[in-house]
């Protein structure tokens, strides 16, 4: 007896899989395609000129030298990052696209491992969006006046690297959900033990919603205590190995409580009461102004009921009948697309995620009920344990800014899985939820669509101002790339160090710009990188202080930095003085480089200076 799809004939059927083939390879083609047009656009228009990303280059290219983080370089982040950076500039050699290189691949494999993630829980077409709005607004996009905060070249590979093992141990999980193979789990763990090589947020968030949807798994499946008690050794096990191996090989360079120190990266920093307390942290997490901040958050939430709940309604409202069944969606579309275009100015768009921690934490809630109603299921379950465990993820990176959540910024990393969540809800399960009430879901999916499409359009015109901005080339061969209008003050600078300062002398940059280090090819004596208020907290003025009088620099060059988010002046002035006024007393001007155009502007004056017992 011939049944369902085979009644059809061969050519009815070979023309359904071609189109089934279009529809798998269509996401993928417009993904790659929009990667490609944002890499062309961007291109080498990713760091800053003077802050964050300069160490990340200084620290790789020092580790190459055979300097040996935390005994010879003061950092206070795990190891991972710099020993692939370090590893990728010995293979590559040494250069700013060697990088460039490595962290494009990053994102073209976090983005394959969330399409898959997405595709599962949310549809092609919801995996398909959520990837293009990672491309454009977190992968390479520029949202801040200065660079660093994107995944090509970013403030912290801490950051990348910790997403990507973070999503990594998540799609491990839900492997061995779909395989039941341990070596899964195993892999799990081995991404969360390397994942605590970088950051305490990022650690947290990705070994919390791994553990979370190892946990649910167990649950589901009910293995049995002996396998139940094996897959938690195994994971918790593979966790554990990752920071020994690393402590051992951190042994092997330095005593055994700066290896230890090392191992532990930011957690020691993370129990810094005073670091934390500094205005810089407060402002990021919006607990500097609270009640301000939580009132944003609860009238950008009442914008989000009062654009999606009469959506909801008319989309429940309307059946979705073969006869004019695109006219809702598109009229849908329409008006909200409309409505919002008209009022762009009027709205303040920066702050559209600020109720994504309040979103993300009813989504979790409203998951985690069906989750448990039909755990039984095993046709749902393992969608519902990888929903679970993104959700977690979202949720538990939101946490460092919660009253304060962010597209730019931080929010280019701690952001981007709540995003993902957020498209997956508007294109996908609300659609998917309406639908099975007899509503039209695509009513829903296009006012959502529509909403998604403005707010992106928004945020690319800011991304467009800030591309304009870097027309000034800095750096040369394998370290060019385009710079805001300080590049022109650090190219003079750069030539008075080349003339001025020994290739085998030494220069330390106050109180920060080492990436003036770094594109001179000039080290500095000290294991210290930057001397702003947070890291003479980390690392203590005294002994920077010695580390300066122990292994004094040839030249130092000071640039105009004012600390005002930090809740300072100047480096000099209402911090650093001890260390400012040796400085003072110890060297001699040589030359400033200052563009008229950049009085008052950061790193729009440096200064450098000379040992006296060198002149």
């Amino acid at each position: 007896m011939v049944q369902g799809g085979d009644t059809s004939d061969p050519s009815s059927r070979s023309h359904q899989a071609r189109w089934s083939a279009v529809g798998r390879w269509a996401g993928p083609i417009a993904i790659t395609a929009a990667l490609v047009a944002m890499l062309g656009w961007s291109w080498r228009k990713w760091p800053d000129v003077m802050e964050d990303f300069g160490r990340e280059l200084y620290v790789a290219w020092q580790l190459t030298t055979g300097q040996a983080l935390y005994a010879d370089l003061a950092y206070f982040n795990g190891p991972l990052s710099p020993y692939v950076n370090a590893t990728v500039f010995r293979v590559l050699g040494v250069g700013l696209s060697s990088l460039v290189v490595c962290n494009i691949l990053v994102l073209v494999v976090l983005l394959l491992l969330v399409y898959r993630i997405l595709v599962e829980i949310a549809g092609r077409f919801a995996a398909t969006v959520a990837c293009l709005v990672v491309v454009v607004l977190f992968g390479v996009g520029q949202l801040s006046v200065g660079g660093n905060f994107n995944f090509i070249c970013p403030y912290s590979h801490e950051m990348t690297h910790g997403v990507l093992l973070a999503v990594l141990g998540i799609f491990c999980l839900w492997q061995y959900h779909q395989r039941g193979r341990p070596i899964f789990v195993v892999a799990a763990g081995l991404a969360v033990g390397l994942l605590s090589l970088t950051k305490v947020e990022i650690t947290l968030a990705g070994g919390l919603a791994a553990t979370v949807g190892l946990v649910l798994t167990l649950w589901v499946q009910r293995p049995g205590w002996r396998r139940g008690v094996g897959l938690l050794g195994g994971f918790f096990g593979s966790v554990l190995i990752v920071p020994a191996i690393a402590f051992g090989l951190l042994w092997r360079a330095m005593p055994a409580g700066a290896a230890l120190y090392g191992t532990l990266g930011s957690w020691p920093v993370a129990f810094n009461t005073e670091a934390a307390r500094l205005r810089y942290f407060l402002t990021g997490t919006g607990l500097i102004e609270p009640g301000l901040n939580l009132q944003k958050m609860l009238l950008w939430a009442g914008g989000y009921v009062g654009v999606f709940l009469p959506t909801a309604l008319v989309s429940l409202a309307v059946r979705d009948g073969r006869t004019h069944r695109f006219v809702p969606p598109v009229v849908a579309f329409l008006v909200v697309a409309g409505v919002l275009g008209v009022y762009r100015t009027a709205i303040p768009w920066l702050g559209v995620a600020r109720p994504w921690p309040l979103i993300t934490l009813a989504v979790g809630a409203v998951c985690f009920v069906a989750f448990a109603r039909r755990r039984r299921d095993p046709r749902t379950s393992g969608r519902d344990v990888l929903r679970l465990s993104m959700i977690v993820l979202a949720l538990v990176l939101l946490l460092k800014m919660f009253l304060y959540a962010r597209l730019f910024h931080y929010g280019f990393a701690l952001a981007m899985p709540a995003m993902l969540v957020w498209v997956a809800v508007v294109v996908d399960w609300i659609p998917a939820w309406i639908d099975g009430r007899g509503g039209c879901g695509h009513v829903f999916r296009a006012a959502g669509l529509a909403a998604l499409l403005v707010m992106v359009g928004v945020y690319t015109k800011a991304i467009a101002a800030s591309y304009e901005r870097r027309i000034y080339p800095v750096g040369t061969g394998a370290d060019a790339f385009l710079a805001d209008s300080r590049a022109e003050v650090v190219n003079e600078m750069l030539d008075v160090v080349a003339k001025s300062v020994g290739k085998d002398q030494t220069l330390a940059v106050l109180p920060e710009g080492v990436m003036l280090n770094y594109l001179a090819r000039r080290r500095n004596p000290t294991p210290y990188i930057n001397f702003n208020p947070f890291e003479l907290i980390v690392f203590g003025e005294d002994r920077m202080l010695a580390a300066f009088q122990d292994h004094p620099p040839d030249f130092v060059a000071l640039t105009r930095r004012p600390m005002r988010e930090f809740g300072y002046r100047r480096f000099g002035e209402d911090y650093g003085q001890r260390l400012a006024t040796w400085i003072r007393m110890n060297y001699r001007h040589v030359t400033v480089v200052e563009s008229p155009k950049l009085k008052g502007v950061r790193h729009g004056k440096i200064e450098l200076l000379r040992r006296a017992a060198e002149i």
